[in-house]
């Protein structure tokens, strides 16, 4: 068979879709970009507005909070002249600069992810090996970060500070690999598909050239013809996981966009999040509080 038979390319597309992405993947909803507001339980606006059972436990709870305060004050400043002793405070401060710099490298060396997807993308390491340098990456970056711990001999609560964060910064690396190796799949099933499209639309030009006499012709015009309206349905739900409406793939691999990746308090990536039209700062400094 020739390669523009359309036996050949429905198989062709068939097997680029199975071997890529699970159908389930493809069919994922994508989250609009319409911000809308969740208030916890706790915040103020919640309390006030709304006929809370649980008001009068919080208020019983920070009462409480305040009067153990209170009291912890008093018998420091009587037993030892001084309101709050420093001796957490001097033994969490304990090789405080190598900490940070520490902290620094750790964050900074997740951008190596950025490099690993471009070189992929601009075909300077063969596909295959997407999954394993995925994993070596990974697995090496996580051991450099405990066996530093270990080097420096810290005491539990710097190690336990970067450790925390080195799995917190572990669970992102993963996440932005991982989605956009997923988008990597995407884009080339998107361009094998749009490439079927076409032979089977060159395909059904040539048959309206030939006599329409024959049955079997007439039967196999139409299954060409769904093929190609399921193909297109396929192409639309690709584009729409490729595309967003400030940025779409692979335009978003650029070191910017990983840096608003890992200052966004979220584990997931996207291509772009929900934002609100301006900065609430008095709600910003109350949920800090």
């Amino acid at each position: 068979m020739k390669e523009s038979d359309p036996v050949v390319v429905r198989k062709q597309t068939q097997n680029i879709q199975n071997f890529h992405i699970h159908p389930h993947q493809r069919k994922k909803v994508v989250r609009g970009n319409a911000f809308v507001s969740r208030p916890s339980r706790l915040d103020l606006r919640t309390l006030l507005s709304e006929d809370n059972p649980m008001r009068g436990f919080f208020t019983l709870f920070w009462i409480a909070m305040t009067f153990y305060t209170a009291t912890t004050l008093y018998q420091n400043w009587r037993k030892e002249g001084v309101p709050l002793r420093l001796n957490f405070f001097f033994f969490i401060s304990e090789d405080w600069i190598v900490l940070i710099l520490s902290d620094f490298c750790l964050i900074f060396s997740c951008f190596m992810c950025v490099s690993i997807v471009k070189l992929f993308l601009g075909g300077w390491i063969p596909k295959a090996a997407i999954f394993p340098l995925q994993h070596l990456w990974q697995f090496s970056w996580f051991a450099a970060c405990v066996y530093w711990v270990f080097h420096r001999d810290w005491p539990w609560v710097q190690s336990g500070f970067f450790v925390m964060h080195a799995i917190v910064m572990l669970m992102k690396q993963h996440s932005y690999l991982a989605t956009n190796i997923e988008f990597m799949q995407k884009l080339d099933l998107l361009i094998s598909v749009k490439e079927n499209v076409h032979k089977l639309t060159s395909s059904l030009k040539r048959k309206d050239e030939i006599s329409e006499d024959d049955s079997t012709s007439d039967t196999s015009y139409e299954e060409e013809t769904s093929e190609i309206v399921a193909l297109k349905e396929e192409i639309e739900q690709l584009e729409k996981d490729l595309n967003r409406p400030s940025i779409s793939f692979p335009e978003n691999v650029t070191h910017w966009n990983f840096w608003e990746y890992v200052s966004f308090p979220i584990l997931v990536y996207d291509l772009e999040y929900p934002r609100t039209n301006m900065y609430n700062i008095f709600k910003l400094i109350v949920n800090v509080i």
